[in-house]
């Protein structure tokens, strides 16, 4: 088969650099939520990927070059939090909930007691895994996503 129609697979999360990585997160929860996503623009206030379903959620997402480690930045958490009144104010709906995600092998203890106190949902490494091979994304997806309009508020 095709390269582009081809799932992706465990192994290939950490080829994909931060763009393809932001793209590869909106298919992927638009999947597991059953909800439109956008990427955001350049000036992005805090998130990467909107999120519109049953749920309204913003997601902040960080690829990390060191997928074996943990991730261990609390800014994670504070720019998705930032981010959350800005896109409300602006586009006049409630993002109730928050994701940030990374393709780390998981988020460290301060930062998982950040996003605990900021009601921020962590997405890491072994999640991300499950849930592809629950829901399969394309690398012809991931590219459609990254040509798609992006959110500017």
């Amino acid at each position: 088969p095709e390269q582009s129609v081809i799932d992706l697979q465990a192994c290939d999360i950490d080829t994909l650099g931060w763009k393809n990585f932001e793209a590869f997160c909106a298919v992927l929860l638009g999947k597991v939520y059953d909800a439109q996503t956008q990427l955001t623009a350049a000036k992005d206030h805090g998130c990467d990927v909107v999120l519109r379903g049953k749920i309204n959620a913003l997601i902040q997402c960080k690829f990390s070059e060191y997928s074996h480690r943990d991730y261990d930045s609390e800014d994670i958490v504070k720019d998705i939090c930032w981010a959350q009144k800005k896109y409300n104010d602006a586009l006049h709906e409630e993002f109730k909930k928050l994701f940030a995600i990374s393709n780390a092998r998981e988020f460290s203890r301060r930062v998982k007691q950040s996003a605990k106190s900021s009601n921020v949902t962590l997405i890491d490494r072994p999640k991300i895994i499950k849930w592809l091979k629950q829901h399969p994304v394309t690398r012809n997806e991931v590219a459609q996503k990254l040509f798609q309009e992006r959110m500017d508020i």
